[in-house]
């Protein structure tokens, strides 16, 4: 994946021109494939300004999964439920100037679920595809993260987590 330099206010824009574009019926909010994105006549790349990781929490040894709500202070898709962690990808998720999703992954756990002893991990986690979310034109690399304690011990956790209310409303175990 190729990667460029830009900042929150830029992605917003090109996010704003993306849902005009898609409004009008333009052909951008066809895009089905990721050859499309640069191949014909056109480069929509630059409209690629979103990369998360997204994750589902599994909860004791694979029994149940947490979901989340989505804030009502995230730009897309508030309120709707969702992967139990999505953090969205930033020039600090560079290692010896390459992407690192696993940082982003991390980095996530941390800020949004309070997660950061991994030496509790009963297993790595499990990263599985990248997604392309045409509704908000954004691309998303899925994963699981299995959390070897109680839903209890989970939320307790998630009540300390620095981002936990600007980026979910509520957690729920399923």
């Amino acid at each position: 994946i190729s990667t460029y330099k830009s900042d929150f206010f830029t992605s917003r824009v090109f996010a704003s021109i993306y849902q005009e574009l898609r409004a009008q019926g333009h052909k951008i909010s066809k895009i089905e494939k990721l050859e499309q994105f640069t191949g014909g006549e056109y480069n929509y790349s630059p409209f690629l300004a979103g990369v998360a990781a997204t994750t589902f929490v599994v909860l004791y040894g694979g029994h149940s999964i947490v979901l989340a709500e989505r804030s009502e202070y995230i730009t897309s898709e508030q309120r709707k439920w969702h992967y139990s962690m999505d953090e969205g990808f930033t020039q600090t998720d560079y290692e010896e100037g390459k992407p690192s999703f696993i940082k982003c992954f991390w980095r996530g756990l941390k800020e949004e679920l309070n997660i950061d002893d991994v030496q509790s991990l009963s297993e790595p986690p499990k990263f599985m595809d990248l997604v392309f979310h045409r509704n908000v034109f954004e691309l998303e690399f899925t994963s699981l993260f299995y959390y070897p304690k109680s839903f209890e011990d989970f939320k307790a956790n998630y009540n300390r987590a620095k981002d936990r209310h600007l980026e979910t409303y509520g957690l729920y175990e399923v």
